[in-house]
C-alpha cells in the first residue's frame, strides 16, 4: 500500500506536468496559424515606409513650400502664414469626425479629423482634432491650437521621424521571424517526463491488479458469500448490450480530450470497494456512467445509485462503502 501510495502521489505530480505541457503546446500551434499573418502584415507596412522615405527624399528641397486648400504658401514669411492658415483650417472643421484632407507638404497629404463632444460630453480643451500624413502609410502628428508654428514644426519631426520608424520596423520583422522560428522548433517536443509516467503507470496497473487480487482470494474454506445488489448490478452491466457501448465512449473521451497515455492501452476496471475517490464522468447511457480516476483506465456505475444525474466531463467525488457508490455531496457542493 505505502508504494502505490507513492506511485499515485507521482502519477498525479506528472500528470499536472504534462497538462501544463499540453497548454504550452496549444499555445505553440496558435502562434505557428498566426505568426505568417503578423510577418506579411509587417513587412508590408516596412515597405510603405521606405516608399514614404523615398517620397520624403524626393521632396527634400530647400525653400519651404506648403499647400493648405486650394492656397501655396512660398518664400519669405510662407513657413509662418501657412501655420496659421492650416490650424484655422483644422480648427474650422473640429466637429468634424471623418478624416479629411487639408493640405500638403513635401509630397504627403495632411489629414486632420474632429472630436465631437456629443452631448457636451467633452471639454473645449479635449476637442483638439487629430492631425496625421499620409503617403504609402498614415502617421499621427500634434496640432498647437495655441503656437501653429509648433503645428508645423511637428508635422517636420514626424517626416524626419520615418528613418527611425523603418529602423523599428526592420527589427520588428526580424524578432517576428525568429519567434516563428523559435515556436516550430518547440513543436510536437515531447513530454520530457513521458517515459517515466508510462514506467509509473505500469507499475500501477501491476498493484491495483494485485489488490483486486488480494481482495477477491477466498479465506480459508469459508462457503462463498452471496452476491448483494451491487455485485449483482455490477454482473448485468458487464454482460448487458449497451455495455460495450459505454466502454468504447469512454475509451474515445479519454483518447480525443488528451486524457490517456496514447501509447498505453485503455482498460475497464472494477470499482472501489471502499474509499472517497475524485472521478471524472467521461461516458453515460441510460444506465450506466463511466468513471475515470486515472489516466488510462475506468470503472462503471450504475446511474440510480448516484440518485442524481450526471453530466460527461463532470468531476465529482465519489464514497464507496462495500462495493456501494455515491457522490459525496460534501465535497462537490457548489462545483
Amino acid at each position: 500500500m505505502l508504494e502505490k501510495t507513492r506511485i499515485d502521489t507521482e502519477v498525479r505530480k506528472l500528470d499536472q506536468l504534462r497538462a501544463v505541457y499540453a497548454n504550452q503546446q496549444r499555445r505553440i500551434r496558435w502562434e505557428i496559424r498566426d505568426l505568417p499573418r503578423q510577418i506579411a502584415e509587417a513587412k508590408q507596412h516596412l515597405q510603405q515606409i521606405e516608399a514614404d522615405l523615398t517620397t520624403r527624399n524626393a521632396n527634400g528641397s530647400e525653400e519651404f513650400v506648403m499647400k493648405v486648400g486650394n492656397r501655396i504658401f512660398s518664400g519669405k514669411g510662407a513657413r509662418e502664414e501657412a501655420a496659421k492658415a492650416l490650424t484655422f483650417a483644422i480648427l474650422s472643421w473640429r466637429d468634424d469626425p471623418a478624416i479629411e484632407p487639408r493640405g500638403s507638404f513635401r509630397g504627403f497629404e495632411i489629414l486632420s479629423r474632429g472630436r465631437s463632444g456629443g452631448f457636451g460630453m467633452l471639454e473645449e480643451s479635449e476637442r483638439i482634432p487629430e492631425l496625421f500624413l499620409r503617403g504609402y502609410a498614415t502617421y499621427s502628428a500634434n496640432l498647437n491650437a495655441a503656437n501653429p508654428i509648433g503645428t508645423v514644426q511637428s508635422i517636420e519631426h514626424t517626416l524626419r521621424n520615418l528613418d527611425k520608424l523603418a529602423a523599428e520596423q526592420h527589427s520588428r520583422v526580424a524578432r517576428i521571424e525568429k519567434e516563428l522560428a523559435d515556436y516550430q522548433a518547440q513543436a510536437d517536443r515531447p513530454f520530457e517526463h513521458e517515459e517515466q509516467l508510462k514506467q509509473l503507470l505500469a507499475r500501477q496497473a501491476e498493484l491495483n491488479s494485485l489488490l483486486d487480487l488480494d481482495k477477491g482470494e477466498p479465506q480459508g474454506i469459508a462457503p462463498a458469500p452471496e452476491k448483494d445488489d451491487a455485485e449483482i448490478e455490477r454482473s448485468a452491466s458487464a454482460s448487458s448490450p449497451g455495455h460495450d457501448a459505454i466502454a468504447k465512449m469512454a475509451e474515445t473521451y479519454l483518447r480525443e480530450s488528451g486524457t490517456a497515455i496514447r501509447e498505453l492501452p485503455i482498460s475497464e476496471r472494477t470499482p472501489p470497494q471502499t474509499g472517497l475517490v475524485t472521478a471524472r464522468a467521461v461516458a453515460r447511457n441510460d444506465s450506466h456512467v463511466a468513471f475515470a480516476a486515472a489516466a488510462n483506465s475506468f470503472f462503471l456505475l450504475p446511474s440510480r445509485s448516484l440518485k442524481r444525474e450526471v453530466q460527461v466531463g463532470q468531476r465529482l467525488s465519489l464514497r464507496f462503502s462495500q462495493g456501494r457508490a455515491s457522490i459525496d455531496e460534501g465535497r462537490d457542493r457548489g462545483r
